[in-house]
């Protein structure tokens, strides 16, 4: 009876991460030139895909209003040979099989898209005119292990204020791992809901509510940007449960250490006068 409980647990908590609400937020453009820079992009919220025990890649996401930016970091090239694809159901209908608004984006050798179905590689060029990524891959030259992807909001028809279905994944034509492991790519109602934050009204209420985060992924060491620079604001971090793990104040600049602590998910809450900002911290 133990053993069953314990495994409708187990069950039951798959189901409500795999349910969770991928919040999109807004930022600065980048340049997209494969260099994954952290002030670039600062303010990006970040998924992981598991390989196996040892190895992960970080997902970094965002936009500016006009396109959805995507970093893959760490463990491409090597050691397994992963491929970065992500796949976009634009209307968010949920259908179980590739329809007309459904978008498969590859990064390899050359870069590869398709409308309406999964791994048609008819079109493959070095460098697509509808959208970008950067470096490609190659069998000389330095390991490719980091993967910048802009896709403009145009090319998918998707608005700003869209929310669409998103699943981040890895590929090396041998098998396949998926930021959301209870997701299949040829399934579009197992990916995962995407809510594109909304644009800041002002420059003013953006300096208000921003909290930044960097680096993020860590190994333990997050450096904390409080853009109002409203002193002492009291903090609380909790891990995946919603159990607190730590606390205290910070000023403008500050920094949270969570190397004593596995690797995982964490959030840290900032308390700004009647507001209470919420942002995920990752420990790789």
């Amino acid at each position: 009876m133990r053993s069953l409980i314990v495994t409708i647990f187990l069950l039951l908590l798959v189901k409500a991460v795999s349910s969770q609400v991928l919040h999109i937020p807004y930022g600065p453009a980048i340049s997209n030139d494969g260099v994954v820079n952290s002030t670039e992009w600062m303010g990006a919220d970040t998924v992981l895909i598991q390989q196996s025990s040892i190895y992960t890649t970080s997902v970094l996401y965002k936009h500016d209003g006009q396109n959805l930016y995507i970093a893959f970091e760490r463990n491409l090239q090597s050691p397994f040979m992963y491929f970065p694809e992500v796949n976009i159901d634009a209307n968010h209908d949920g259908t179980n099989t590739f329809q007309n608004d459904d978008w498969w984006f590859h990064v390899s050798a050359t870069d590869c898209e398709y409308q309406g179905s999964y791994g048609v590689y008819h079109n493959c060029q070095a460098a697509r005119p509808n959208w970008t990524a950067n470096p490609n891959f190659s069998s000389s030259g330095p390991l490719v292990n980091k993967v910048e992807v802009s896709i403009p909001f145009q090319t998918i028809g998707v608005q700003s204020t869209d929310t669409v279905g998103i699943l981040f994944f890895l590929n090396n034509f041998q098998s396949f791992k998926y930021h959301d492991p209870t997701a299949n790519h040829l399934d579009p109602s197992s990916w995962t809901t995407a809510v594109l934050d909304p644009l800041p009204t002002s420059i003013i209420e953006k300096k208000i509510t921003d909290l930044k985060i960097f680096p993020n992924p860590s190994e333990g060491s997050f450096h904390l940007q409080l853009e109002d620079a409203r002193l002492n604001s009291p903090y609380t971090i909790r891990d995946f449960s919603g159990k607190q793990i730590e606390s205290g104040t910070i000023s403008k600049w500050g920094k949270v250490d969570l190397g004593k602590y596995p690797s995982g998910i964490y959030f840290i809450e900032v308390e700004i006068g009647n507001r209470a900002l919420r942002k995920k911290l990752i420990k790789s």
